[in-house]
Formats: structure tokens, sequence, C-alpha cells
């Protein structure tokens, strides 16, 4: 009897062990992200000056356009997930931010060699000793998705996403001209707005390929369709030294319409996941991201002979994301 009884504990308790671990894991419901950017942002048409330089009978040799110094500055991007148990959506909520200032001096430098302005009304002058622009950028998106992970295989993970984005761009951009057709004590000065505000559908794809247990190769496409409103306010102020009229406003305007545009990003990246329990997972990646939002630059160069032609440029992003996941 005894030996029975050894017999059947042999038996059982393999199965009671297996039965154990055969348990389903800890079903996760909450994801916090912490993303650190490092990012540049650059718009096309923040051409302030153009440096002229001529023979000596004063014909034009070469010319250089001028524009900020587009700088590489920190952000950061806050998320928050919950897992529906019902179903396998998620729904998640992201807010990214980047706050960008660059700059820009240029000089006539010499005999034959000219500065000529590219923004004020041509009457107030042309040349100019000395050229400066300030261009700073407040970028905000914030984002409410729903999205739907869809495992292929043991390797290779597919996430559709969608829902809505709100979208602030704000922007400034300054511009002196000094010397010349200008005073150098009282410069003339152009201060420009440039800011959209929208509303929009945002679509999302995630692609993830499992390397190893610890490892992930991930990349992502996005694409948003814009609803929103443009508000660009432009001064020039100074004292005028051709027409000898000096005002807090030599010339003004302010324009406010509705837009619909559209914004992509794609991304590339790794992402390591080591081992913490069934209860708590780690994620931590690193990735490269491109953005670009189109036809923001809606400012008038006013000394075009057709400024009633905005810019029509686009604003870009590109940079360094370094990334906390925490899920629970």
């Amino acid at each position: 009897m005894g030996d029975l009884s050894k017999t059947m504990l042999l038996v059982l308790i393999p199965g009671i062990l297996m039965a154990d671990s055969a348990k389903p894991k800890k079903e996760l419901h909450y994801d916090a992200t912490l993303d650190f950017l490092y990012w540049q942002a650059s718009e096309q048409g923040l051409d302030y000056a153009v440096q002229v330089s001529s023979n000596p009978e004063f014909q034009p040799k070469s010319m250089h356009w001028k524009h900020p110094s587009f700088e590489w500055d920190p952000g950061f991007r806050l998320g928050f997930a919950y897992y529906l148990e019902k179903n396998q959506w998620d729904i998640s909520l992201l807010w990214t931010h980047l706050n960008s200032e660059s700059q820009g001096h240029a000089s006539s430098g010499g005999l034959h060699h000219f500065l000529e302005q590219l923004w004020t009304p041509s009457p107030y002058g042309i040349d100019a000793l000395s050229a400066s622009a300030k261009w700073n950028l407040y970028y905000d998106t914030l984002d409410l998705l729903l999205s739907c992970p869809c495992k292929m295989n043991r390797y290779f993970e597919v996430i559709p996403a969608f829902g809505l984005r709100g979208l602030l761009i704000d922007q400034t951009f300054k511009v002196k001209y000094a010397g010349g057709d200008f005073d150098l004590d009282s410069p003339i000065k152009l201060k420009a707005e440039n800011n959209y505000h929208a509303l929009g559908l945002h679509l999302d794809l995630g692609l993830l390929f499992h390397l190893n247990r610890h490892l992930i190769f991930f990349g992502n496409a996005a694409g948003t369709l814009l609803y929103g409103r443009f508000n660009v306010p432009e001064k020039v102020s100074g004292e005028n030294v051709l027409i000898q009229l000096s005002s807090g406003h030599l010339f003004r305007e302010r324009r406010n319409f509705i837009e619909v545009t559209n914004d992509l990003a794609a991304g590339l990246g790794l992402q390591y996941r080591p081992i913490l329990s069934n209860k708590w997972h780690l994620y931590l990646s690193f990735a490269y991201e491109i953005v670009k939002v189109f036809d923001q630059n809606q400012m008038r160069r006013y000394r075009d002979q057709n400024p009633s032609n905005p810019q029509n440029t686009d604003l870009g992003l590109q940079g360094i994301t370094l990334s906390l996941d925490v899920k629970w």
C-alpha cells in the first residue's frame, strides 16, 4: 500500500506543478510613458536678408540667403493608457511639447558687399549694415487614441490606432535692420506671429519585430487631417530715415482664416525590456522621429512685388526620442 501511495504522488505532483505554471499571467491594465525629446525644428521661408557681393562696376557676383540657425532643443511626451478587459482594445492619451528658439545675424561686410532686407516695405529702405532675426516655436499635440495590438506570430506584431489630435503651433518671428538706409539708433523692426490651432482625425500604424525575449525593433507611421484657424498679425515699427517718419507701427496687418492641412510622421527605434515581474513590465526605448506639418508659414514678405501671397511653406521636426514605459 505504501508503494502505491508513493507511485500516485509521483504521478500527481508533476501534474499539480504543471497546472500551477499553466495559470494565466496577471493581466496588465495600465501603461504610463515618459519620453525625452531632443529635436530640431526648422521652417522654410524664414530667410531674413540677402548678402550680395558685386564687382567694381557694382554688378552682382554672388548672393547668399541668410536664415536663422535652427537649433536642437529638449522637449517631452507624456502618455497614459488603459487596457480594456473585455476585448483587445487600448485607450490612450498622449501630450507632446517642444519649445524651440533660433537666431541669426548678418552684416554687409564692407566695400562691394551689400545686405538687402527682405521683409519690410521697400519704401522704408533696402540696404542695411546689419540684420538679425529671432524665431520662437511652441509645438503641442494632444492625442486621444484607440488601438488594437494584433500579434501575427511569435515575432511580428501590428498595432493600428485611430483617434483625435489637438494641435497648437505658435510662432513668433522678429527681424531688425540697422544702418545703411535705416537708422542705427532706432532700427526698423518687424514682429510677426504665425499661430495655428486645429483639431483633426489621427491615424497611426505601429510595427514590432521581437528579436528575442528582451529586444524589440519597431517602426511607426502616422498622419493627421487637420481643420483649424490661423492668426497671423504682422507689424513694422521704428524710424524711417528715408521719409523722416518715426512710429510704433509704420505698418500693421492682422489676418485670421480657416485652413485645412495635414501632418505626417515616421519613426524607427529599438526597445529593451528587462524582466521585473509578472505584475510590472518596464520598457526602455531609443528612436529617431521625423514630423512634417504642411503649409505652416503663412507670413507675408512685404518687400515682395505681390505680398498678397503668403509663404505657404512647411514646418519640420526631427530628432532623438528616449522613452521610459511602465506597464502594470
